[in-house]
């Protein structure tokens, strides 16, 4: 049989095969089906996935963040070696080091410059990017760790924003550029100096 023929038809589809000639030309499909039936399966196509991070930029993105541990153990770190005391009012609850104040004990530790994946990601487990600030906790904790996250501008009334901006000297060399952009303008008059 000659290949402009065609496959016999009652072979493949079983379809009415009076008045039409012996062999007609198939659709496509039909021809896909006669292939997979004669044991021949056509092969899939090889799917390809790119890596979210090239393995370049990710050891760039690791050379860039200072000093860097796992988050877990940023907050493991700094509940072991951290008094509690708030760094703005000066209150203390030693009662927070009891095991049953665990979650309270680790939410009393603020990260300077934002941890979100909007902000300062990178900075999200460096150890100097720490104070120890009171949340509220239903009115037994004073509550400045709520004052000082709720806007640049009242972080800059407290008794600790000198602290806050030498803390951010110090991280400015480590912060990648990408992340410049979310410099708070209330600290941009810090950096004219740190920038060459």
């Amino acid at each position: 049989m000659k290949k402009s023929e065609g496959i016999p038809l009652e072979n493949i589809t079983g379809r009415e095969t009076e008045g039409l000639p012996e062999t007609a030309p198939l659709s496509y499909m039909e021809q896909r089906a006669a292939f997979i039936n004669a044991g021949r399966p056509i092969p899939d196509k090889k799917v390809y996935r790119l890596n979210k991070v090239s393995p370049k930029r990710a050891a760039k993105i690791e050379a860039q963040r200072g000093v860097i541990i796992n988050p877990n153990e940023f907050f493991a770190y700094h509940m072991k070696h951290s008094v509690p005391v708030c760094d703005e009012c000066g209150m203390e609850a030693s009662w927070l080091l009891d095991p049953i104040y665990e979650k309270v004990w680790r939410a009393c530790h603020h990260h300077v410059l934002p941890k979100r994946k909007t902000m300062f990601p990178s900075l999200r487990d460096n150890l100097q990017n720490h104070m120890v600030l009171f949340p509220s906790f239903g009115g037994k904790l004073c509550g400045c760790h709520g004052f000082a996250e709720s806007s640049w501008y009242n972080a800059s009334t407290m008794k600790t924003w000198p602290k806050m901006v030498q803390i951010f000297i110090d991280l400015y060399p480590s912060i990648p550029q990408t992340e410049w952009k979310s410099i708070p303008e209330i600290l941009l008059p810090y950096i004219n100096g740190l920038i060459k």
